[in-house]
């Protein structure tokens, strides 16, 4: 009777209450992997894999309208589906036993599954998938993560994509990956105060972009209205800027005009009370000069 009262408490977590979850998580594994009493199969890349109707559609609605709503595929036995074969092995084991080691996926396995998660509606699975891929981030990757976490909305796979090419903007803008980010992603990028980059380095990453694009002409524009061309050397907008033909002679001559002018205030002593100053604003049909003022500036 004492080894009784023992093994209860060794199997209940309290008292009043029967915890055999793992017991009931190791059974459903075991139908899985036995294929016992299987009731449709799935063929994907000509690989047939069974699989139970009812535990599909009670972990998901997706499967539950495939398998029991008014869709054909509810009337058949077999299901062809175009996914990769490796990842939706990995979904159905998760489905199954809702654990899933990740460390022997790869990158671009780990990507697929996602799609399936979220297609599928396993949006714990998505997000537990972004929490690793976290940690994966390298230079080469990191373009391809970010395009990912956006497409399926990893905030947290985002922001950490984000912190990452902060921290190494020079070399990021170098890579080749960096050609594959989408216009609204490098819009996102350019924008943020904390991606430190000089303005012939974005320029240079810009054009480089917008050469391997098809976007249209005002797309183009907006990118490079993002360059403060004034902050330029003469030299890189006489050997870089001008031969891209990037902008039109008179708005090169502008430009030119008001770095110029800005260097001839900087060395001249304020005479007036009040400050004024020349800056070049981007408009849709070129670059403007247009004349700003301050306020009063004390004169000593």
């Amino acid at each position: 009777m004492r080894q009784d009262k023992t093994q209860i408490k060794t199997m209940n977590s309290t008292e009043n209450n029967i915890q055999h979850t793992a017991l009931l998580v190791k059974d459903l594994a075991q139908l899985h992997e036995k294929n016992d009493r299987a009731d449709v199969t799935f063929i994907v890349e000509s690989r047939r894999i069974p699989a139970h109707r009812v535990i599909l559609a009670a972990r998901s609605e997706y499967f539950q309208a495939l398998l029991y709503g008014a869709l054909m595929e509810s009337m058949q036995d077999e299901i062809v589906l175009n996914v990769q074969l490796k990842p939706f092995q990995c979904l159905l084991q998760y489905i199954y036993s809702g654990s899933l080691s990740l460390d022997k996926m790869d990158q671009e396995e780990l990507i697929d599954l996602v799609m399936l998660a979220d297609q599928y509606g396993f949006g714990e699975l998505k997000s537990a998938i972004g929490c690793w891929l976290c940690k994966k981030i390298r230079l080469t990757n990191v373009c391809i993560l970010l395009r990912c976490s956006s497409l399926f909305q990893l905030g947290t796979l985002y922001h950490a994509c984000l912190q990452y090419m902060d921290r190494h903007a020079a070399h990021v803008i170098l890579h080749k990956s960096f050609l594959t980010l989408t216009f609204n992603l490098l819009n996102v990028l350019l924008d943020r105060k904390s991606f430190l980059i000089s303005e012939v380095e974005k320029f240079h990453a810009i054009h480089k972009w917008c050469q391997q694009q098809k976007d249209s002409a005002q797309s183009f524009a907006k990118l490079y209205r993002k360059v403060s061309y004034t902050s330029m050397t003469y030299n890189q907008l006489f050997h870089i800027v001008r031969p891209s033909r990037v902008l039109q002679p008179d708005e090169l001559l502008n430009v030119i005009a008001v770095k110029e002018h800005a260097e001839v205030v900087h060395t001249r002593p304020i005479r007036s009370s009040i400050y004024k100053r020349e800056m070049l604003i981007p408009r849709n049909n070129g670059l403007k000069i247009v004349k700003l003022e301050y306020g009063k500036k004390n004169i000593s």
